[in-house]
């Protein structure tokens, strides 16, 4: 696997980990279509890095 691969599915494991963690996944569990300012507000986190953690999730496949 090239380098830069390798350092792309670690940043994403590493992102998806900390989705876990810190509750966007849970916050958007069973709530259909929603913005990043939804479940940034649920969690009290900040928009913007809800927003970039889940663009790297959509990227990855991982939610729709």
């Amino acid at each position: 696997m090239p380098r830069r691969l390798l350092l792309r599915s670690v940043k994403q494991g590493l992102s998806t980990g900390l989705g876990e963690r810190l509750g966007p996944c849970s916050a958007m569990a069973g709530a259909g279509p929603l913005t990043s300012v939804q479940p940034a507000d649920r969690i009290g986190s900040n928009e913007h890095s809800v927003r970039e953690r889940l663009a790297g999730q959509v990227a990855g496949e991982y939610v729709h």
